[in-house]
């Protein structure tokens, strides 16, 4: 697991310059810079869910980090349920989250035909930043449904 820490600390040391590269380049042009707690992924685009979520989800589905956001969802290369915080996508058990998403308050909110790639179904046509992951905001307990192309930039912040 040696590997593993290291890997992520590497990336949290990354993810902390980036944002303080972001937040000096923010002041130099004289706009205001929000407060963490301000941002929203909506800006990217992600569609907040109207369900609330279940308490320490995350850490049921093997998550152990402390960042805010952290997303769930099937990579599309690997075809393996994976969870992010803004590194590596990182194996998970796929079969409590299936529960999860088959939980009668949940199935409205993402169907499997809309959404068949959170239950892992794939075609050989999808392009890997188009598929859809759940990004939770840990901080504000929301959940939201974005593709990977707008998940990179949420969990950058």
């Amino acid at each position: 697991m040696k590997g593993l820490h290291s890997t992520r600390l590497a990336a949290s040391k990354a993810h902390r310059r980036f944002v303080a590269g972001m937040k000096l380049a923010v002041r130099k042009m004289g706009r205001r810079i929000p407060a963490p707690r301000d941002i929203s992924p909506k800006i990217v685009g992600a569609q907040p869910l109207s369900f609330p979520m279940p308490p320490m989800l995350e850490e049921a589905l093997g998550y152990r980090g402390a960042l805010r956001f952290v997303a769930f969802g099937y990579s599309a290369r690997s075809r393996h349920l994976a969870y992010c915080d803004g590194g590596d996508d990182i194996p998970a058990d796929d079969e409590p989250w299936l529960s999860f998403l088959r939980h009668p308050l949940i199935t409205p909110h993402l169907p499997k035909r809309r959404y068949p790639h959170l239950y892992g179904v794939f075609t050989n046509r999808e392009q890997p930043g188009l598929v859809h992951w759940l990004l939770l905001d840990r901080d504000q307990r929301k959940a939201y449904i974005c593709r990977w192309d707008q998940l990179f930039s949420c969990l950058r912040w």
